[in-house]
């Protein structure tokens, strides 16, 4: 798993980092499922809303 920290609009380019990562380690790049760790509650009272990035 891979936390990124950004709006979700960029998940564009965080399945294309994810998919970089999967072919430096030598691996096919496939599926990549993104999800928020904490509920929205949470996020705001740490100021911080990660998203996780994970290869099934």
């Amino acid at each position: 798993m891979i936390p990124f920290e950004g709006p979700y609009s960029q998940a564009t380019q965080w399945h294309e980092e994810m998919r970089q990562i999967a072919r430096d380690r030598k691996t096919e790049p496939g599926d990549v499922y993104f999800f928020y760790p904490t509920c929205p509650k949470c996020a705001k009272a740490y100021s911080k809303n990660y998203v996780v990035g994970a290869r099934p």
